[in-house]
Parts: C-alpha cells; sequence; structure tokens
C-alpha cells in the first residue's frame, strides 16, 4: 500500500513539475504573427473600434462599439467560420433622446471577411453593414458601410 502511494505521488509530482516546464517554455516563447497550425486554430474574432487597440469582442459577438454614440447591439450570427461571417444587429447612433433611447435605431445585415492574423489570433478585417437609415441620420454611407481593421482599430474602408 505504501509502494503505490509512493508511485503515485511520486508520478502526480512529475506530472505538475511537467506542466510547469511546459508552461514556462510556451511563455518564453516569441509572440507569432502567422497563422497558427491545423491542431491550434481558433475562430476568427471581431475586434472593436473603441477602446485599447487590438480589444477583442470575441467570437459572435452580441454587441460592438463603433465609435462614441455610434453601436450595433443585439447582433445575432447565422454564419461563422475560419473564413467568413455573418449576422445582423441593431445599428444606434445620434445621442439620446428624452426617454434616455438613441435617437436612430434600425437593423443591419453584417459580413465579416477578410481573416488575419494578430499575434497568431485570426480575427476579420473587413466588416460590411448593410441596412437602410432613417432620415437625418449622420452616417458617411446610408445603405452600404465599409469598415477595415488597421492597427488594431476599425475605420471607414
Amino acid at each position: 500500500m505504501n509502494i503505490i502511494r509512493k508511485t503515485v505521488t511520486a508520478g502526480v509530482a512529475t506530472l505538475a513539475l511537467g506542466g510547469m516546464a511546459a508552461t514556462t517554455a510556451a511563455s518564453a516563447a516569441p509572440v507569432s504573427t502567422t497563422a497558427p497550425t491545423a491542431a491550434a486554430k481558433h475562430l476568427p474574432v471581431l475586434y472593436a473600434a473603441m477602446g485599447q487597440a487590438w480589444y477583442s469582442n470575441g467570437v459572435r459577438p452580441r454587441s460592438i462599439a463603433l465609435g462614441a454614440l455610434w453601436t450595433v447591439r443585439k447582433m445575432s450570427w447565422s454564419h461563422w467560420n475560419s473564413s467568413s461571417a455573418y449576422g445582423s444587429g441593431k445599428e444606434v447612433t445620434g445621442g439620446y433622446d428624452s426617454k434616455g433611447q438613441f435617437t436612430y435605431r434600425w437593423w443591419v445585415r453584417i459580413t465579416l471577411t477578410d481573416v488575419k492574423y494578430h499575434n497568431g489570433r485570426p480575427y476579420y478585417a473587413k466588416m460590411k453593414m448593410v441596412g437602410h437609415a432613417p432620415r437625418g441620420v449622420p452616417v458617411t454611407s446610408p445603405g452600404v458601410q465599409h469598415l477595415v481593421m488597421r492597427d488594431g482599430y476599425m475605420y471607414y474602408g
């Protein structure tokens, strides 16, 4: 019984030390900007346009801030894979009305494409939003909006 306990304890200690060594080796490895191997692939993320550079909204986000008073909310995704994503959401902009609601709200279709890599993580570099904004909405392209990731932020492209 004592031999079994010592063997199990030694095995656990070996696994723990091996795990620590693997973790240390992995953390000491340089950061890669190339595509990961097939075994380590992840689904692409959608980076935000506001806040710190390269802030990830993750996979299939429910909302994204595109500007100080410009967001897309209630996002849902019908398709999300390693090359593209399709979904819809409610674009809101224009400040707040007397009820505390955004002045302008309308539904948009969203297409994400052009997968690139940042520190080994895939992300969608292009976003296209199609929708019919209400009259008076201050958007640069009221039917189709093209946004592109550059230097960790989303810009009109």
